[in-house]
């Protein structure tokens, strides 16, 4: 019985010892959590003098230079893996993030920071200035709101001032930004030629506009901003925009993709092919398949290839086939960067095979949607829409149009030119018309010359008229009507005679009597019929000196169109 009851005694005694010690670590346990946090009951937990270790090695890592930037990444992870909220770690980690240009990384440590602290002054700054450049300006506008209170609660009345400017300004950004939502929501590369459509172009140049206006007053370090800048600057057709922001991107990020893919566009639009395909060739290095750099590699061999056949066939003056060309290379890509040279191209064809109301139509769309940057381009085009006012009889539109090329260039031989041409076919009015001659237009081809000469030819010809009876003065009429026919189709089918006389000279004279001044050509001609009347009085005084060197090559003249010549000789002896 005494045993029984010692044994029950003794086993209450361990209960009642095993329920202190429980108590015990249960006490212990929650010291521990209050003082040291959740992670410490893991053995996660570093003293206070690890995290200040950590993060002064990651501080002095961090001044070291862009070179130990690896360093205090690793230092500042590994205090947040020891202590997941600290918000000195997280703070120092986005700044480096921000730092090396990953933004993305940068704002998950800032939201993470302001989840556990949203009052944190630097993080807000920080947050609304990586907004900012990233362009969430709804964001940004809303963190310097709430940073503005801050400062004003931490009794920091110049930097309170300070945001305040800054979210005046985003104000005045936020409404221009969001109306431009469609084309932040698209990738740089899907931006495309506005040309023909009025309403994208002007959100093309409005985008160009406003980030002009962030970049310069927030985010001058941007390429995000800037590459997006070039993007809308090469679609509003603004090469010099496009070209200064793409040489800072590509400066700053050398193997971004998108940047050398935008800078070929640009370099393809100016002009420079061989230099656009340098950077191609870089950009499918770093990327064979990379499609923006793909596909604008073909594209431009396509242009190579094309722009080298129609050369070679204006060369050829095979303008028919120039024109076909054109049509090809415009479907082949519609709104190409070189359309200004296949209108031009388009245009010169067009005054060569003497079309005149297609040449007219081409000719001044050219003029319409290049006018006022003072191109080459339109200044030629004025000069071939006079010709072809010319060659339509219309001299009113000829002088209209020498005076927009005039005034482009007044200086310039083309316009002289075109000028003392346009005089020459007014004094010249008395000359034969070979066109009305043959019944013709002046944009009559060879074929319809050749044609309407045989059709008159065979009705005029003297073989046919020597059966009919007719009276001498009609036998004559027909005959100098077939004289004149001959001569029409002599001068229309030979190249070089057609075009001076479609400048207004009159080919059947000789030259001394198409109205130019006969000192300069060595008196080629001669004085035709002679000097009517001599010379009454004679030569008063003579000619003091004589004549020094005498007159080499004599007098040439010519009498009734014919071959007859006579030369006088004179020299000092004689």
């Amino acid at each position: 019985m005494m045993a029984r009851s010692s044994s029950s005694s003794i086993s209450r005694c361990r209960w009642c010892y095993s329920r202190a010690a429980h108590r015990a670590l249960l006490c212990s346990l929650l010291v521990v959590l209050l003082i040291g946090g959740p992670s410490a009951v893991f053995g996660v937990e570093a003293d206070d003098d690890t995290i200040r270790l950590l993060l002064a090695a990651g501080d002095k890592a961090l001044g070291q230079g862009r070179a130990h930037y690896g360093e205090a990444l690793s230092k500042y992870t590994a205090v947040l893996t020891r202590w997941p909220k600290n918000e000195r770690a997280l703070y120092s980690r986005a700044e480096l993030y921000s730092m090396m240009r990953e933004r993305a990384a940068a704002l998950d440590d800032l939201n993470a920071l302001l989840t556990i602290n949203k009052d944190h002054p630097q993080g807000l700054a920080l947050r609304m200035s990586l907004n900012t450049q990233l362009g969430n300006l709804v964001d940004a506008h809303r963190d310097g709101k709430h940073l503005v209170r801050v400062y004003k609660a931490l009794n920091k009345p110049d930097k309170s001032q300070q945001t305040s400017e800054k979210v005046r300004h985003l104000e005045h950004y936020t409404a221009r930004w969001t109306a431009l939502s469609d084309l932040w929501s698209q990738p740089v590369g899907a931006y495309t030629d506005a040309a023909n459509d009025a309403v994208l172009m002007r959100k093309y140049r409005e985008c160009v506009d406003v980030l002009a206006r962030i970049i310069r007053e927030f985010s001058v370090d941007s390429v995000e901003l800037r590459l997006r800048r070039a993007a809308c600057a090469l679609a509003a057709d603004d090469n010099i925009a496009a070209t200064q922001e793409l040489k800072y991107v590509t400066q700053r990020s050398p193997q971004n993709l998108n940047a050398i893919a935008l800078n070929a566009q640009a370099l393809r639009r100016l002009g420079a092919l061989d230099q656009s395909m340098s950077e191609l060739r870089r950009c499918l290095n770093l990327d064979p398949e990379y499609a923006p750099c793909a596909n604008l590699h073909k594209l431009i061999r396509q242009q190579q290839r094309m722009i080298k056949s129609i050369e070679k066939r204006l060369q050829d003056k095979k303008f028919e086939a120039v024109v076909r060309l054109i049509a090809e290379a415009r479907a082949a890509e519609p709104h190409a960067p070189y359309e200004e040279q296949l209108a031009a191209w388009h245009c010169e064809a067009l005054v060569s095979l003497r079309n005149t109301d297609e040449g007219i139509r081409v000719c001044q769309m050219l003029v319409d949607r290049y006018d006022g940057a003072n191109s080459p381009t339109v200044f030629d085009a004025h000069i071939r829409l006079a010709e072809l006012h010319l060659l339509d009889d219309n001299i009113a539109a000829a002088e209209a149009a020498l005076q927009k090329a005039r005034e482009m260039r007044q200086h310039d031989g083309k316009v002289e030119e075109m000028r003392m041409k346009i005089e020459k076919l007014k004094r010249t009015g008395a000359r034969k018309d070979y066109y009305k001659i043959l019944g013709l237009k002046k944009t009559a081809s060879a074929q319809d010359i050749r044609r309407a000469y045989r059709k008159l030819a065979k009705s005029s010809h003297p073989d046919q008229l020597r059966s009919k009876d007719m009276t001498d003065r009609e036998r004559e009429k027909q005959e100098k009507m077939f004289r004149d026919v001959n001569e029409a189709k002599e001068v229309l089918l030979d190249e070089e005679k057609r075009a001076r006389y479609d400048n207004g000279e009159d080919v059947s004279q000789p030259a001394g009597q198409r109205g130019e001044p006969f000192f300069g050509s060595h008196f080629a001609g001669g004085f035709p019929g002679g000097f009517p009347g001599g010379f009454p009085g004679g030569f008063p005084g003579g000619f003091p000196g004589g004549f020094p060197g005498g007159f080499p090559g004599g007098f040439h003249q010519q009498r009734d169109g014919g071959g007859h010549q006579q030369f006088f000789f004179f020299n000092r002896e004689n």
